[in-house]
């Protein structure tokens, strides 16, 4: 053994060469080996050391194994100056380890540049996705500080469980990953397929391209013996991943995506996607920023007790669906800030198969930098039940389509609405205390609101006109409907157009009504004194104009 000064024990006094291009594996393992039995930190100058990262004989994906690469022991300390570069030496396997954590306690890597071997002539033919700068698998009180991690055939690092023998299954505890670098990795910048307790911080990941998922972070159960638990990734970057910056699924039971940045990741569904089976997810204080082209902001696929509060998403959508047989419930969508330098998708909508709840409140989309709203559209809402969309602010949108029952629209600002401002399809839902400005301005022979559905109740709204090619229409009720109301609206609309004659539709009009007529339409309304007339069959005029029967009118409750 070399000597050893205080507390660090410098490689070169175990014969290591920091400016070799030979195999030092061996070398470097037995310094590591004897600066753990003594608790001391190893020092690795800058240099080249070229690693054998691979002793398998097969090429087969045993990713759990406890072989390959560099082996940190318990209370390992491995101190990399920034440009001491580690080389995994080419080979034709499927997967390897340039170092590995396996079933160990108390390890530390702090700075290095780890790189692959995703471009050697070694790796033509060869498939496979494993292939890791750093494996953790089944440790706990792990550090990794100040790392590259670039080139790597599948992760830049792993986070994994271990299973030292057939009945035994070992999570991954306490990890802390703080400033690394993962760049240009083949699968993921980083997966977390087991973890409890894990911390990611102030890092990047980018680039991550050329086979699935090829995120930046993935976080997902590897398997029902693996638990991820109490994740968190905060003031990090993602951008221009071949898929999500973050993908969340499978297993995952609390995960917090805090103030991190996200931009021109190319996942179709969002540069952040939460899918399937997951729970007590929070999304707090990112900036997600698109190109207009891919979807660009992020989805929320099967999850429950999901927070997504204070993001700020730019030319891109939030969607929100349920699929085989999922459920998204306990969502809260809050304080966030929508805006558009393009005009595409609907910057936010729900789809899927099973209702979904959801509370949107204190939120602001944005689209007056969109001229063209021919592909847009505020708000579509589909299978919503149970819902609170409240004091929210709308601007320059074609409207809010809702299909769902049992649903709450209160104390929201539309201003300026290419078409109807609100359209609900359902039933038993409320649109009341709501300021709309300007609506139908492009499509002016549209009605502000339109219902479809029984038992809905429209009340207590302003509508206003700042502009002279608005709606004259103030609703439109589909002939089907029953039991709906609508009343105490103040408004400068003149006309309403009633479908459906069902006396258990309630309509009480205030302001602005066309005087007392035998002529007139259905929908039409006239008052008499202090009484108010809906027009429920239209008069008949002859090829002169002459009236052949007057139109009927019946008092409006």
């Amino acid at each position: 053994m070399g000597s050893v000064f205080g507390h660090i024990l410098d490689i070169r006094l175990f014969g290591i060469n920091p400016d070799s291009t030979a195999d030092q594996t061996a070398l470097i393992q037995d310094a590591i080996n004897q600066a753990a039995t003594l608790r001391k930190q190893l020092y690795f100058p800058n240099g080249t050391y070229y690693i054998k990262a691979d002793d398998n004989p097969l090429n087969y994906p045993d990713f759990l194994r406890d072989s390959g690469g560099l082996a940190l022991q318990d209370n390992s300390d491995l101190l990399l100056e920034n440009d001491a570069k580690f080389y995994v030496i080419p080979n034709n396997k499927k997967q390897y380890n340039l170092f590995r954590i396996y079933n160990k306690k108390n390890a530390k890597i702090k700075g290095g540049i780890l790189i692959g071997d995703r471009y050697s002539t070694e790796k033509n033919g060869i498939t496979g996705e494993w292939g890791y700068g750093i494996a953790v698998s089944g440790s706990e009180n792990v550090y990794i500080e100040d790392v590259q991690s670039i080139d790597m055939w599948g992760d830049g690092i792993n986070l994994q469980f271990a299973e030292p023998d057939t009945s035994t299954y070992l999570d991954c505890k306490n990890i802390q990953i703080t400033n690394i670098h993962c760049y240009n990795n083949r699968r993921q910048g980083m997966s977390i397929e087991s973890g409890i307790d894990v911390i990611v911080q102030n890092s990047i990941f980018e680039k991550t391209n050329g086979t699935g998922p090829g995120c930046g972070i993935d976080i997902e159960s590897a398997s029902i013996n693996s638990t991820v638990k109490n994740v968190i990734i905060q003031n990090c970057v993602f951008r221009d991943n071949a898929s999500s910056g973050v993908l969340i699924m499978s297993r995952v039971d609390g995960a917090s995506v805090l103030n991190c940045k996200f931009e021109n990741n190319q996942d179709l569904e969002g540069q952040l996607k939460l899918y399937s089976n997951i729970g007590n997810i929070k999304i707090f204080g990112n900036t997600l920023i698109g190109d207009g082209i891919k979807a660009g902001g992020a989805s929320l696929i099967n999850g429950s007790n999901i927070q997504f509060i204070n993001n700020t998403i730019k030319n891109g959508i939030l969607k929100i669906v349920t699929i085989n047989n999922g459920s998204n419930n306990e969502i809260n969508i809050t304080d966030n800030f929508f805006s558009s330098d393009f005009s595409f998708w609907s910057p936010f909508f729900t789809d899927g198969s099973h209702e979904i709840s959801i509370n949107f409140r204190n939120n602001v989309i944005d689209y007056r930098n969109v001229s063209d709203l021919s592909n847009s559209i505020g708000l579509n809402l589909s299978n919503i039940t149970n819902s609170n969309f409240t004091d929210n602010k709308f601007y320059n949108i074609i409207g809010i389509n809702v299909i769902g029952s049992n649903n709450t629209f209160k104390n929201n600002i539309i201003d300026k609405t290419s078409s109807t401002s609100i359209v609900v399809t359902g039933n038993y839902n409320i649109i009341s205390g709501n300021r709309i400005i300007n609506p139908c301005y492009i499509y002016d022979v549209y009605a502000v609101f339109n219902l479809d559905g029984n038992f809905n109740s429209v009340f207590e709204n302003t509508v206003e006109k700042t502009i002279s090619t608005v709606s004259q229409n103030l609703v439109n009720l589909s002939s089907t409907s029953k039991g709906n109301s609508f009343f105490s609206n103040i408004s400068y609309p003149i006309t309403i157009n009633i479908g459906s004659t069902d006396p258990s539709n309630y309509f009480k009009i205030k302001d602005n009504l066309p005087a007392a007529s035998i002529v007139g339409k259905a929908g039409d309304v006239k008052k008499d004194n202090t009484d108010y007339y809906l027009c429920v069959e239209s008069s008949e005029l002859d090829d002169l104009g002459n009236i052949t029967q007057n139109a009927i009118f019946k008092q409006i409750v």
